[in-house]
């Protein structure tokens, strides 16, 4: 898929500085505690971003990624 027909169909954001993610789950419960627990304080401190892909007609959260 190219990054125009992403774009087409979903949004990209940063998660937000003080929004905390409820419930998140991708099959790795390693993963999903971070995304849960750890993700908001790493943007605090800087030490990673964390990005949200959700798609637009059904505002369904279909991906959070993070770099440092």
């Amino acid at each position: 898929m190219r990054a125009e027909e992403i774009l087409a169909d979903y949004e990209i954001r940063k998660l937000g500085l003080n929004e905390n993610v409820k419930q998140f789950d991708c099959g790795d419960e390693d993963i999903n505690d971070f995304i849960v627990n750890d993700a908001p304080l790493y943007r605090k401190t800087l030490l990673a971003m964390t990005y949200i892909l959700k798609h637009k007609d059904t505002n369904r959260e279909m991906k959070i990624k993070t770099h440092d």
